[in-house]
């Protein structure tokens, strides 16, 4: 993701629909979000742990994509469990499903995405974060910002958005208010 965002600067694309950040601000105007996906944790089915709030005690071992979202998110709420950082989602996941690690938090759409490749895991209920998703300009494109912001708001307005992501059927991704 990060490098379709650097793309920004060779020219390559003039939209993007991306997660809004103060980093991503610096090269890019954004629309008000128009969706969120929350982040969340996925356990191994025979786990003791039931609830989000049960993830930071001694000797739980959470396995998470090393400087993504995830890890942003758990690291300074993290008090006695112990952090395992990977290179990827899906070695996270594969530490789950091997037993090496007690707990994955991601997007929750990526870790739908896995629950259904995936026996014997579940994903807690409840959110411990979210990202919101806007759509993107390259700082400065003009009259481009005023149309993507308008647009975003009629298409929320109209229930556009959540009407889309219902017939989609993603789970894990809800409508922006």
């Amino acid at each position: 993701d990060k490098a379709r965002v650097d793309s920004i600067k060779s020219g390559q694309w003039d939209i993007i629909f991306t997660g809004s950040s103060p980093d991503r601000a610096k090269h890019l105007d954004f629309s008000a979000p128009y969706a969120q996906i929350d982040t969340g944790y996925m356990v191994a089915s025979g786990s003791s742990i039931s609830k989000i709030s049960e993830i930071d005690r001694a000797g739980v071992r959470i396995a998470v994509q090393g400087h993504g979202a995830a890890d942003r998110l758990i690291t300074p709420i993290t008090k006695a469990a112990t952090i395992i950082r990977v290179p990827t989602i899906a070695d996270a996941i594969e530490m789950l499903r091997s037993g090496q690690a007690d707990a994955v938090p991601a997007n929750k759409t990526n870790l739908f995405s896995a629950l259904d490749r995936l026996p014997g895991v579940r994903i807690l209920d409840g959110r411990m974060g979210f990202s919101e998703q806007s759509i993107g300009v390259r700082k400065g494109a003009g009259p481009a910002i005023t149309y993507v912001r308008k647009f975003v708001e009629e298409a929320k307005s109209q229930g556009m958005i959540k009407e889309a992501i219902e017939g989609a059927g993603v789970r894990g991704l809800s409508a922006a208010p």
